[in-house]
């Protein structure tokens, strides 16, 4: 990405977010805002964008924008294709528009099991025992309070992943934590977590889902 895209879009979210809104934003994203850069909303926006152009993950910020500012999304399409050096990213502009990326996770998942078939195979031919496979991931997340940063309890938790099936709901516990079981063929696919509880405003924020891995950390806001 260049620096002219950097700057429209470090602008385009100091002026649609504000500064706590803006700390969400950069959870959800996976990075703490209080070690961004610069004092200012807009310093601190510009090193958000320039830290995940680094990491290669412009598209994930441009989805979690449209995804929380779905009204501008042309204003989002405008400024990414305004540059014309911008490293080829499949930015793909919202959740239900990802055919494209649910054919290549079903490829990957077919190749996956088949080669899995093959192995088993194998191992029956020479006899052995084969090492027992887990058949299934644990996701968990845990949901803070991003004004006290006291674990938030009761809060619904709904996970929709990319298989179409219904979302799995969970509630949390005293720890703020909540626990989802699935199947070993969504490990590493994309889903999205949403979180509702009464007194806080509506969470929801794209996710990769990784299997045996510390509980994933959201902050929601209060109402008031």
């Amino acid at each position: 990405m260049n620096g002219r895209t950097k700057t429209q879009l470090a602008e385009f979210l100091a002026q649609h977010f504000s500064e706590s809104e803006l700390v969400l934003f950069a959870s959800s994203l996976g990075v703490d805002y209080e070690n961004l850069e610069g004092r200012s909303k807009k310093a601190k926006a510009f090193d958000l964008v320039a830290y995940m152009d680094r990491r290669g993950q412009t598209a994930a910020l441009l989805k979690q924008i449209e995804l929380e500012r779905p009204h501008l999304s042309s204003q989002i399409n405008e400024i990414w294709e305004m540059s014309s050096n911008n490293r080829p990213q499949k930015y793909q502009p919202s959740f239900s528009k990802t055919s494209t990326w649910l054919v290549g996770v079903g490829g990957i998942a077919l190749f996956l099991l088949l080669a899995f078939v093959g192995w088993r195979w194998f191992v029956d031919g020479l006899g052995g025992e084969p090492t027992a496979v887990p058949d299934e991931i644990t996701y968990q997340v845990k949901i803070q309070d991003v004004v006290s940063g006291m674990p938030v309890q009761q809060a619904t938790v709904a996970l929709t992943t990319s298989d179409g099936s219904a979302p799995d709901t969970q509630i949390t516990d005293t720890n703020g934590i909540a626990v989802f079981h699935l199947p070993i063929s969504q490990a590493d696919s994309e889903a999205m977590v949403s979180v509702q509880k009464n007194g806080y405003r509506y969470f929801t924020q794209f996710i990769t889902l990784k299997s045996e891995q510390l509980p994933q950390m959201i902050l929601i806001e209060p109402d008031s």
